[in-house]
């Protein structure tokens, strides 16, 4: 959905990855190997998706943050 639109960018393939499983929380490397991209890219563009609220980090287990789709905010 989201690679539709967008293209088939990195940020793109991790809310395509997070739109098909809205309900559900992802570590870092969950999401990595998920959604096909590498990690240094997923840090790289984690922090714009939460400025934009696209993504929600929803609790941390350890040391683990766990994120998900923002499926409150309207443009998702």
């Amino acid at each position: 959905m989201f690679k539709d639109i967008f293209g088939d960018s990195p940020s793109a393939r991790v809310l395509d990855f997070l739109a098909d499983h809205p309900d559900s929380e992802y570590s870092i490397t969950e999401i990595v190997e998920r959604s096909g991209i590498s990690r240094p890219t997923l840090y790289r563009i984690i922090e714009e998706v939460l400025q934009k609220q696209l993504v929600v980090r929803t609790r941390t287990i350890g040391n683990t943050p766990l994120y998900m789709l923002n499926t409150g905010n309207t443009l998702v």
